[in-house]
C-alpha cells in the first residue's frame, strides 16, 4: 500500500509539471483531463490514512485467536457439528482494523 501511495505522489508531481509546461499549448479539454487526473492523484494522497490494506488485516484463525468479546469479522468460516459445535475461523479481522483510520478531509 505504501508503494501505491508513493506512485500516486510521483504521478501527481509528473501530471502537475506536465500541465504547467503544456498549459499554453493544450486545448481546454486536454487541460481539464490533466487537471482531473492530477486531482484524482491528490485525493488518493490526501486520503492515504483512510486506505485499509486488507492483506495486513486478516489473521489466521488456526494460529491466532481474537481478544474475547471484541468485535471481529470472520471469513471462510467452517462449522461442523458433533457432540458440540466447533467453529474453525479460517480468517478473521478486528472490525476496527477494517475501517478507515484517518481524517476524510
Amino acid at each position: 500500500m505504501k508503494e501505491l501511495i508513493n506512485v500516486a505522489e510521483e504521478l501527481h508531481k509528473q501530471l502537475s509539471d506536465l500541465r504547467e509546461k503544456l498549459a499554453s499549448n493544450l486545448s481546454s479539454d486536454d487541460n481539464e483531463t490533466l487537471l482531473r487526473a492530477e486531482c484524482f492523484m491528490l485525493n488518493i494522497i490526501k486520503r492515504k490514512d483512510n486506505i485499509v490494506d486488507l492483506s495486513e488485516v486478516w489473521k489466521d484463525g488456526k494460529k491466532e485467536k481474537p481478544i474475547p468479546c471484541s468485535d471481529i469479522v470472520i471469513r471462510d468460516c467452517c462449522i461442523t457439528s458433533g457432540y458440540e459445535d466447533v467453529v474453525d475461523e479460517s480468517q478473521w479481522a478486528y472490525l476496527d482494523d477494517l475501517l478507515p483510520k484517518g481524517d476524510s478531509k
